[in-house]
């Protein structure tokens, strides 16, 4: 997505790093509209699709593209155990993409609608409000944490599961949008 506005002043956007510009006013995010049927928006922010390419498919472009780039900022390697929290459109596309990238992956997700999808793609679930994510992530890793957690519901909860499941030197990647900056609590490094 584009943004709507730019003055060029934003050091992040003058280094060609516009998707974290601080000045970012995405349509409909930060600025009214979407969720209707027609929608006027300036013609720099569009982008056309090949005659070739079904809107179905082309609907899942930017969403596999956040995906595709969250988990490379993460890092994510093959052998390595991954904690999505959100089970989600982009939750889901994140646990594919780290998981054609060799790493073992577990979705937790409060819907059993949204699980639902994720177990039919073959994704493991589970639901934070019947297990104890802690107990299950320690038996999966051995009691040593996931390696990485992306932290894609966006309530309170969410982040705090994610910074919960982390072993030591885990990554954190946040992506969903918020309102306002969540607090995160990093776990004590160990003693001794």
């Amino acid at each position: 997505m584009m943004p709507l506005r730019w003055d060029g002043t934003c050091p992040a956007r003058r280094a060609g790093h516009q998707h974290v510009c601080q000045q970012l006013d995405f349509i409909g995010i930060d600025s009214p509209g979407a969720m209707q049927q027609r929608w006027t928006v300036p013609a720099s922010t569009l982008i056309r699709l090949p005659e070739s390419l079904a809107l179905d498919r082309a609907a899942l472009v930017e969403p596999t593209a956040v995906a595709v780039r969250d988990v490379g900022r993460a890092q994510v390697t093959e052998g390595e155990k991954v904690v999505v929290v959100g089970g989600g459109p982009v939750g889901v596309l994140i646990a594919l993409v780290a998981q054609a990238a060799g790493a073992e992956v577990r979705v937790v997700e409060l819907s059993a609608h949204r699980r639902l999808p994720a177990e039919e793609l073959g994704l493991t679930t589970w639901d934070p409000a019947a297990d104890d994510i802690g107990a299950l992530v320690g038996a999966w890793t051995g009691d040593t944490g996931a390696d990485v957690a992306f932290e894609v519901s966006g309530p309170a909860g969410g982040v705090e599961t994610a910074v919960e499941v982390l072993g030591v030197r885990g990554r954190l990647c946040r992506v969903a949008i918020r309102p306002r900056p969540r607090e995160v609590n990093p776990p004590s490094p160990p003693t001794g």
